[in-house]
C-alpha cells in the first residue's frame, strides 16, 4: 500500500478546506484564460499596428492569459462566422470580435456564449456582446470630420463619404453623426453620394475617381477607414483635383504622412490606434475574471483604470478624444 494512502481522507478533507477558506477570485486567477481577438481583416497595415504595437504588449503583461489574434484576410463577416465556428472547440473564455456586421454575426456569438463563452466587441460594435471598447464618441468623431471639411471648403456645397461597407457598426454610426452635424450646423451642405470601397486603397481610388466623374461639382469627399483615406488622396492627386477638393477622413499617420507632407490632405483624424488593441485586451481580461460592470473601475495596465459606462446598447468604454493629424505634428506619431 502506497504510505499516502492511508492519509488520503484527511487530506482530501484538507485540501477541501483550503479552497472552501480561498478567496473564489484568487482561486480563479490562478487559471490560466483564453482570449480570442478578431479583427475586421488581417495583414493590412492599421492592424498590424494594432497587434504589434497594442495587442501584443498587453498580452506580454498577462502571465495567466493566452491571446490568439486570428481574423479574415478580406472585410467580410461569413469569413468570421467560419474562424469563429473553428475556435469553439477551443473553449475560448473570451471572443472579442470587431465585426464587419452586426447584425449576421449575431447567431454564432449567442452559440459561443450559450457554451460558456464572454462576448465582448472592440472597434466595431455587435447587436450581441457583454461590453464595447469602442474607438471614439461617434458624435465627436462625425462633427470633427464636417468641421475639417468645411474649414477648406466653406459651409455649402456638395460632398461625398467614401466609407468601407454599409454594414460595419462604425461606419454605419460615423455617418449617421456627419448627417446629424451636416442638418444641425451646415443646412447648405449636402452629401451627393456614399459609397464603399472595402478596405482597399485601391478600390478607394477607383471609387473617388467615379465620384469625382459623376458629380464634377463636388467640393468635399470624407474617406472612412484607414486604407480608403490614402485612397481617396492619390485619386485627388492622379486627377490633378487636390486644390479643387477639400479631403478628410480618418487612417493612421505613417500611412499619412506623405500626402500631409505634399498638401493633397491638410488635416486627418484618427484614435490613439497602439492603446486601443492593449485596452481591448486589458479589458477582455478582467471580463473573464468577472471584474466588468456598470460604474466599477478596472485596471488597464499602463493606462491607468477605466469605468465602464452603459446606454441602451449596454456596457462600453471609451478610450479616449479624437485626434487629428497635420503637417505640425504629424511627425510625432509612430502608428
Amino acid at each position: 500500500m502506497h504510505p499516502w494512502s492511508t492519509h488520503r481522507p484527511f487530506c482530501v478533507i484538507f485540501l477541501l478546506c483550503i479552497l472552501l477558506a480561498a478567496d473564489p477570485s484568487e482561486v480563479l486567477a490562478q487559471q490560466t484564460v483564453t482570449i480570442v481577438i478578431m479583427p475586421k481583416i488581417v495583414g493590412i497595415p492599421y492592424y498590424v499596428s494594432v497587434k504589434r504595437d497594442g495587442v501584443d504588449k498587453a498580452a506580454a503583461e498577462l502571465p495567466d492569459a493566452r491571446v490568439i489574434w486570428i481574423g479574415p484576410s478580406q472585410p467580410l463577416v461569413q469569413r468570421q462566422i467560419r474562424l469563429i465556428e473553428k475556435i469553439l472547440p477551443l473553449r475560448p473564455d473570451v471572443i472579442a470580435v470587431a465585426a464587419n456586421d452586426a447584425q449576421k454575426i449575431q447567431p454564432i456569438l449567442k452559440k459561443a456564449a450559450s457554451q460558456g463563452c464572454h462576448i465582448m466587441s472592440w472597434d466595431a460594435d455587435t447587436g450581441f456582446r457583454e461590453i464595447f471598447v469602442n474607438l471614439v464618441d461617434y458624435q465627436k468623431f462625425g462633427h470633427n470630420l464636417v468641421k475639417t471639411l468645411v474649414q477648406q471648403m466653406g459651409p455649402r456645397g456638395q460632398i461625398a463619404i467614401v466609407t468601407t461597407s454599409f454594414a460595419a457598426p462604425n461606419q454605419s454610426r460615423w455617418i449617421e453623426a456627419i448627417r446629424q452635424t451636416i442638418a444641425t450646423s451646415y443646412p447648405d451642405i449636402s452629401i451627393a453620394t456614399i459609397r464603399p470601397a472595402g478596405e482597399n486603397t485601391e478600390n478607394a481610388m477607383r471609387i473617388t475617381k467615379g465620384i469625382i466623374r459623376d458629380f464634377p461639382a463636388i467640393k468635399g469627399i470624407i474617406a472612412l477607414g484607414a486604407p480608403n483615406l490614402p485612397g481617396a488622396a492619390q485619386a485627388l492627386a492622379s486627377l490633378q483635383r487636390e486644390q479643387a477638393i477639400a479631403l478628410t477622413g480618418n487612417s493612421t499617420p505613417n500611412i499619412m504622412k506623405p500626402y500631409v507632407k505634399n498638401g493633397i490632405v491638410k488635416r486627418f483624424w484618427a484614435w490613439d490606434v497602439p492603446n486601443h488593441g492593449y485596452l481591448s485586451v486589458y479589458t477582455a481580461y478582467n471580463l473573464a475574471r468577472g471584474r466588468i460592470a456598470a460604474g466599477k473601475p478596472f485596471a488597464a495596465g499602463k493606462l491607468g483604470t477605466f469605468v465602464p459606462q452603459k446606454d441602451s446598447r449596454g456596457l462600453f468604454i471609451i478610450p479616449g478624444d479624437p485626434i487629428s493629424f497635420d503637417a505640425e505634428n504629424i511627425n510625432e506619431a509612430s502608428f
